[in-house]
């Protein structure tokens, strides 16, 4: 029996849910994603994942003819090596 306080958050929960547009998306650690299912776990635009793999930064695989898988290693590495503070203008 689990006993936990109204309000608290688990840290263990190995599932992140993200919601946009309407619509929410859930991360079970999976081992790939799609760039539009990626782009929402993020909380990014699609455009914004686009623009990052044909500027290189992000490298997705491509299993089939057309369809980009960006592997969880590859997106937590361009996560990470985004800056910590915005761009001045």
């Amino acid at each position: 029996m689990s006993t936990r306080r109204r309000g608290s958050s688990d840290l263990s929960i190995a599932s992140q849910r993200s919601c946009r547009d309407d619509r929410c998306v859930e991360d079970q650690g999976q081992l790939a994603y799609s760039i539009d299912h990626f782009a929402a776990v993020c909380d990014l635009s699609d455009w914004t994942i686009r623009q990052a793999i044909r500027r290189g930064e992000l490298v997705p695989k491509y299993p089939g003819k057309k369809k980009a898988l960006i592997l969880r290693e590859e997106g937590e590495r361009w996560l990470q090596s985004l800056p910590d503070e915005p761009r001045r203008l």
